[in-house]
């Protein structure tokens, strides 16, 4: 393996980056709440839509409605577009609430201003203990990443990222976050609109998508997981669970103001379903080009077989980006 190829180039150059970014971010964090929340004003919608959507759509987003689709159709993203409701009920019923909370820091204070000290310890033992869970489960799928697509020692890739990760975080806290937090996510999204590009316009997969997939994979309403993930779906969207996390209620405590949040949440309502349709038509396209293929293994081989030099290395750094853009949040 050559490790001085342009795609690893590519891939060392956006590490350089993003640690440099993060250092500069986070240069004049003074305080705890600097730490935590960030700059005293707030942050605008703008920031704080793309910081929540490297949080959000995180590495197992990715790979899992890849696969889901791959192997089961259409029916994971049409029940995903019921988000959108979510989105709405934050943006119109959370977001105007919001500023009685301003002074805290955490989803735990919030918690404990509302029902006393016990609840505080309880919600900051459970959120710490997610927090570890995830980062946790994120650098597992980080290793697994470093053997199937980079090709290198799983240790060393996951030593490295967690390096680069823990230096900017320690560092600038949510201020450093934020900031890689942007590139992050357009280097994922890049790649994720290169390869949609790249797989539909392959000889025959466009038509085939549209005219020729099997009738299973559009079922909806008769497939015989639409009750269970609808049911799933409305429990998600109605009890606002996603907002409970951590560092998704951080992103509210950030916003200079409830219109801040409103137009996050309103302008995620488009995003989210954008970036989910671009991971269907890759799962269907995949479909169409490895049909007999294992589901787990068909991300991967399409990136290892149609990507030409150059993108590959974009391919690369998307994959570690979804990763570091989710841990970063989490550890914060």
């Amino acid at each position: 393996m050559n490790y001085l190829s342009i795609d690893y180039l590519i891939l060392y150059a956006f590490l350089a980056v993003i640690l440099v970014v993060g250092y500069r971010a986070g240069r004049n964090v003074k305080d705890m709440r600097d730490f935590a929340v960030g700059n005293r004003k707030g942050y605008g919608a703008t920031l704080l839509l793309f910081t929540y959507l490297a949080t959000s759509i995180g590495v197992g987003t990715v790979f899992e409605q890849i696969r889901w689709t791959f192997s089961n159709g259409i029916l994971g993203t049409v029940i995903c577009m019921g988000l959108v409701f979510y989105f709405g009920f934050i943006a119109f019923f959370i977001a105007p609430n919001i500023k009685y909370f301003k002074g805290c820091l955490s989803i735990a204070e919030v918690m404990g201003n509302l029902y006393g000290q016990t609840s505080r310890i309880i919600t900051g033992f459970l959120g710490t203990a997610g927090c570890i869970c995830v980062s946790g489960l994120g650098f597992i799928i980080f290793s697994n990443i470093c053997e199937t697509v980079l090709h290198i020692d799983p240790t060393i890739g996951v030593v490295v990222g967690g390096v680069i990760i823990g230096a900017y975080t320690a560092h600038g806290g949510i201020k450093s976050v934020v900031f890689t937090d942007i590139l992050q996510f357009c280097t994922l999204f890049t790649f994720l609109i290169l390869l949609c590009s790249i797989v539909i316009l392959k000889p025959g997969v466009l038509n085939t998508i549209l005219n020729d997939l099997p009738k299973d994979k559009l079922e909806i309403f008769s497939h015989s997981q639409f009750p269970y993930y609808s049911t799933l779906c409305f429990a998600y969207c109605f009890l606002c669970l996603e907002i409970t996390e951590p560092p998704i209620f951080q992103r509210l405590l950030m916003a200079k103001d409830g219109n801040a949040i409103k137009r996050q949440f309103l302008s995620a309502a488009i995003a989210d379903p954008t970036i989910r349709i671009v991971l269907m038509l890759i799962g269907l396209g995949g479909l169409v080009l490895y049909p007999s293929i294992d589901e787990n293994c068909m991300f991967t081989h399409l990136i290892e077989s149609i990507c030409p030099v150059g993108f590959k290395g974009i391919a690369m750094a998307g994959l570690v980006a979804v990763v570091m853009g989710c841990v970063d949040s989490y550890l914060t």
